[in-house]
């Protein structure tokens, strides 16, 4: 029968046989180990997910004084759960002093962690665990800072009113005072011993001079905390640099959040732009078949309404900070408007003009809307009598303003005198007041019409 750490390897991780063969040989070694220690002894694994880590091997003290009434061979370890052992993966480096999220049988348990090297490889993680001990004694390395450290005693005013985690680094790396966020935060991160006189390796997730001269903050998970660092030189006999650490855990929580609610509103316009899709068919439908003139021009009208609308979804981003195209909504009126004036206006031409404006998803349908009355309008009014015609739409960004201005060479009309039933224009005029905050102009004589409107986008 093969040994347990060979046939865990094999069968939960990607070692090559010469790796697993050295594990197996080294985890002979961890009975020596925790009876010189007296503390428990396990090697981790990565496993193939690469989301979490196995037990390949383990030891227990011979006296009996073992943390665990079971064996843990064939655990596997979320990260998440055991930071130190997450950090050591990552970084190739030793963590100690790092408390376990959660282990079993509902212990308290402090963790040292040291990679395991094969070849300049890091194998695995040996783990020796010991009880976590609450403990209240007031430090004496504060005491001996404060008393050798003139700086501390100018910047304790500082250390009290930041409200990120500061710690001070003498020339040795060496930890050698920190304020009381820093204290908080790090034993959030699972940190139990003083962080005073604790070496910078073990707290420090990457080399920090590469943070140092670019202003540039790092960020690291460690367990449930997301936190960033940067680094800051100081010119001084004792301090080397200031180490600044904040929490941003909410911050990247609430991002989160909100990818997840943008996902959810893009699947919820995609379900509606298909049921307004649905209700277009039907109303197409409905006016194919219905023989009154009248029921056929409300029937066409609802429909453009609806698809102007399911134009604007069919554009829109994720979420109203986005721009999306004014020129592939304006083209999808242009083919609905040609398609329903087909037969009555076959001469009449509709151009687009000017550069594409990106506008934002939250006002797309209300200018879509808009342009589709002035169009339509156009349409059906400017060129009573005439065979041909031509109406331009056109787009263009002025400074921070979004002008549109529809134009036509029809007959013109009174826009003193405009009938009572012109719901179409007097829709547009009040959209552009009430959802766009813009104004709307009207020029027209025997030569045509333009109609402009503009609004702050």
């Amino acid at each position: 029968m093969k040994e347990t750490t060979i046939s865990l390897c094999e069968k939960f991780t990607d070692l090559t046989e010469k790796e697993i063969l050295f594990l197996e040989k080294y985890s002979k070694k961890l009975q020596a180990l925790s009876d010189a220690h007296q503390l428990d002894v396990f090697i981790d694994c990565r496993s193939l997910t690469g989301r979490t880590a196995i037990v390949v091997a383990e030891a227990k003290p011979s006296n009996g004084n073992s943390l665990y009434t079971k064996s843990l061979i064939g655990m596997l370890v979320s990260w998440q759960n055991e930071p130190a052992v997450d950090r050591s993966f990552r970084l190739g480096v030793p963590t100690t002093g790092v408390k376990a999220y959660s282990v079993p049988e509902e212990m308290s348990v402090v963790q040292n962690v040291f990679p395991l090297f094969f070849k300049g490889k890091m194998l695995a993680a040996l783990i020796y665990e010991k009880k976590f001990k609450e403990t209240n004694e007031p430090s004496k390395k504060r005491e001996k800072c404060n008393d050798n450290s003139n700086l501390v005693k100018n910047v304790n005013w500082l250390f009290c009113n930041v409200p990120e985690a500061v710690l001070l680094v003498d020339h040795n790396e060496k930890i050698f005072e920190c304020n009381e966020a820093a204290k908080i935060l790090y034993k959030q991160l699972g940190y139990v011993d003083d962080l005073q006189g604790m070496s910078t390796s073990n707290i420090i997730p990457e080399i920090i001079e590469e943070i140092a001269d670019n202003d540039h903050w790092g960020e690291v998970t460690s367990g449930n905390i997301v936190y960033q660092y940067k680094k800051v030189n100081i010119k001084s006999n004792v301090t080397k640099y200031a180490l600044i650490v904040k929490d941003i855990t909410q911050l990247r929580n609430l991002e989160k959040e909100q990818k997840l609610h943008l996902v959810e509103m893009s699947e919820f316009r995609h379900r509606i732009k298909n049921n307004l899709q649905f209700l277009c068919g039907f109303l197409n439908n409905k006016r194919e078949n219905e023989t009154n003139k009248e029921i056929q021009t409300v029937l066409c009208d609802i429909s453009a309404k609806i698809n102007t609308i399911e134009a604007g979804l069919e554009e829109e981003g994720y979420g109203y900070c986005s721009k999306v195209s004014l020129s592939n909504v304006l083209k999808r009126i242009r083919e609905k408007v040609h398609s329903d004036f087909m037969n009555d206006t076959n001469s009449i031409q509709i151009e687009i003009t000017g550069r594409d404006v990106k506008i934002s998803a939250e006002k797309i349908s209300s200018v879509a809307l808009i342009v589709n009355e002035l169009l339509r309008n156009a349409m059906k009014h400017a060129f009573n009598g005439r065979k041909s015609g031509k109406i331009t739409i056109n787009q263009e960004k002025i400074i921070m303003l979004t002008k549109i201005t529809i134009a036509d060479n029809g007959t013109g009309f009174d826009p003193h005198n405009i009938r009572q039933d012109a719901a179409g224009l007097k829709l547009a005029q009040t959209i552009v007041r009430e959802k766009l905050g813009g104004e709307i102009e009207i020029e027209t004589d025997i030569k045509g019409t333009v109609i402009s409107f503009n609004f702050i986008e």
